[in-house]
């Protein structure tokens, strides 16, 4: 049983203002992190700030990216309702695992993309973000807030009522798809637009908003299944020597590896995962034969560049050509 709703929220007026400050800045980010030190060998996309259509962008290019990652944190303030909506179901569709939480930038000589992982905010459309994850989890400490959805400045309000009414609809049908107790949009409704409920993680575990309660970072690390760790796995090493046996390898994870392709660098770590799952599905759409793997391989040990060879590897698939063509091509 859900319990009343004056446990269910600390009303917060102050937090509206540190939003309100927020919305100033740069629209949100999306990048591809990984974490050496409270969070080992975890690897996810961190969303940080407005949710936008840009941010939703963002969003589902990084995730086609990568494909290889399935942890997506959230530290927003919210924005565009129908952005996250519509990210919840694809999140949902790809079993994204959500977790709030925030980022804390690592420097490290010759490696980019590292990060700490802290406590974030989930707050107003955010909310339905982290409600599209298969599993929904918090970083403790980490605070979850509704309040009253109000209507975007370019939607039409020549029938306020009837709007309102829709929409409540729509994120009614949207949570019961999601298995997320309803009741919350009720809940959010009692809270003005101006102000900021607080869900207390009883009442996100009761709803099913959090599928667990609120965790350390070293029981995500524990839990988390879309790491990379260069140490133990070289994609371009001898265990890669025998074919694969199941297209499901084509978008296992990968990691550049060396002196020259410096492990977590996230630009190279695109171009990696890019000419894996290639080359590794041309290997799938023809004879799965060891010396059709040998060709691939051949490619994998020694290109001119990550990006010459995977841009080859793609033109080769477009073009229809055998992978004895693609290596004379090279």
């Amino acid at each position: 049983m859900v319990r009343s709703f004056a446990l269910l929220v600390l009303v917060v007026a102050g937090l509206m203002t540190q939003l309100a400050a927020s919305a100033q800045s740069p629209a949100g980010e999306v990048r591809l992190l990984a974490s050496g030190s409270n969070c080992a060998d975890c690897i996810w996309l961190q969303l940080t700030g407005p949710v936008d259509e840009q941010t939703e962008e963002a969003l589902r290019d990084a995730l086609f990216q990568f494909g290889f990652v399935n942890e997506v944190h959230l530290d927003s303030g919210g924005g565009d309702l129908q952005a996250a909506l519509r990210l919840g179901v694809l999140f949902r569709e790809l079993k994204i695992r959500t977790v709030v939480a925030g980022a804390k930038p690592e420097l490290e000589a010759g490696r980019d993309g590292l990060a700490s992982v802290t406590k974030g905010d989930c707050l107003s459309a955010c909310v339905y973000l982290l409600a599209g994850g298969i599993e929904r989890l918090s970083v403790a400490d980490s605070r979850i807030g509704v309040h009253r959805f109000r209507l975007a400045a370019d939607e039409p309000a020549d029938d306020p009522l009837s709007l309102g009414q829709t929409q409540t609809g729509q994120l009614v049908a949207y949570l019961r798809m999601m298995s997320v107790d309803p009741i919350l949009v009720s809940y959010s409704s009692m809270i003005a637009s101006g102000e900021m409920g607080l869900v207390d993680p009883g009442t996100a575990l009761e709803t099913s908003l959090l599928t667990r309660k609120p965790i350390n970072v070293s029981e995500l690390a524990e839990t988390s299944s879309g790491g990379i760790s260069p140490s133990s796995f070289d994609p371009f090493g001898d265990e890669v020597r025998i074919p694969p046996t199941s297209r499901s390898v084509c978008n296992a994870p990968r990691a550049p590896t060396g002196e020259r392709l410096r492990p977590y660098d996230e630009q190279q770590t695109i171009v990696v995962n890019r000419f894996w799952r290639t080359v590794c599905n041309l290997y799938f759409d023809g004879p799965r034969t060891q010396e059709r793997w040998d060709v691939i391989y051949e490619a994998m040990q020694d290109p001119p560049t990550f990006a010459q060879v995977s841009s080859l590897a793609e033109s080769s698939v477009r073009a229809g050509l055998s992978l004895a063509e693609m290596r004379a091509r090279r």
